[in-house]
């Protein structure tokens, strides 16, 4: 890729661990932090709307560095509304939207 068209996200440095789209909110959730197995900060849970034009990623939640988020997705989980976050240390966690 060259680099037209590519939108570039302020992210201090950290990696992109994940990228999803939400197809209820119409955005996307990623997770940023540390890059190459160097666990060296905290995981970062951002909410962004995929435009060029839109202001930076917002943060939406944080994670240990132990926990090591490796994706998210929405579910129906008993007639409501969640996001299921996996980590690579063997667990998960749930979390339930209005």
């Amino acid at each position: 890729m060259d680099g037209e068209g590519a939108i570039r996200l302020p992210l201090g440095g950290a990696g992109l661990r994940s990228l999803e789209f939400d197809h209820v909110t119409g955005n996307f959730v990623l997770f940023t932090g540390a890059a190459l197995n160097d666990e060296n900060r905290e995981f970062r849970l951002l909410e962004w709307s995929g435009s060029a034009n839109s202001p930076a990623p917002r943060e939406i939640g944080r994670y240990s560095r132990k926990l090591k988020p490796e994706g998210i997705t929405r579910m129906r989980l008993t007639g409501r509304d969640a996001m299921l976050v996996v980590f690579d240390v063997g667990s998960y966690e749930i979390i339930r939207l209005r």
